[in-house]
Order: structure tokens, then C-alpha cells, then sequence
């Protein structure tokens, strides 16, 4: 929820938000675009930041790590271990 959005030429921003973990309200630093133009395929341009990260998956989160992974496989997230069937990619300053 409370997420930014922008759209500049044929691409689809999506930044940070907000998000409950229990009694927790965690805000996102997250950046992520879409090309409009092609087959839906999200691209995450800058991670949580370690503070978020800590948070969304301390103590304080609910999934085990086995239903994480599966709703990663959902929503077709690829992992930076390998190749994934799914649609997002990921991005670093390194490339």
C-alpha cells in the first residue's frame, strides 16, 4: 500500500510502500520498473535497503522460508543463484 508510481516514456516505475508484518508497519525502499511496451517483466532497480530487509525478514515475519520460496516461484521471481522460469529480473550497478 502507499506505493509511488511514475511512468516515464514506456516504463512503469514502482517505488517503495508499505507493508504490515504483525504488529509492525514496515515502509519499502524498494524500486522495481516494467516495460509497458514488451511481455510483462519486472525489473528491480534498487533492493530493500539492509534496514528494511532486517525488518521484513526478522523475527517479526510469519512465512517459513519454504512458503516464501514458493510464492517467489508465484510470482516468478528469479533468484540471483540461477535461472527461474519467472519474470523479473534483477539489476545492480556492477553490470
Amino acid at each position: 500500500m502507499n506505493a509511488a508510481v511514475a511512468v516515464r516514456g514506456n516504463t512503469l516505475y514502482l517505488f517503495g510502500g508499505a507493508v504490515e508484518i504483525g504488529d509492525v508497519e514496515v515502509t519499502l525502499d524498494d524500486l522495481w520498473a516494467l516495460e509497458l511496451t514488451q511481455r510483462p517483466r519486472w525489473k528491480l532497480l534498487a533492493e530493500l535497503s539492509p534496514e528494511c530487509a532486517a525488518i521484513a525478514g526478522g523475527d517479526h515475519a510469519e512465512s517459513s522460508d519454504d512458503e516464501e520460496e514458493e510464492e517467489r516461484e508465484r510470482l516468478g521471481v528469479l533468484t540471483e543463484g540461477g535461472a527461474g522460469k519467472g519474470d523479473v529480473e534483477t539489476h545492480s550497478d556492477d553490470e
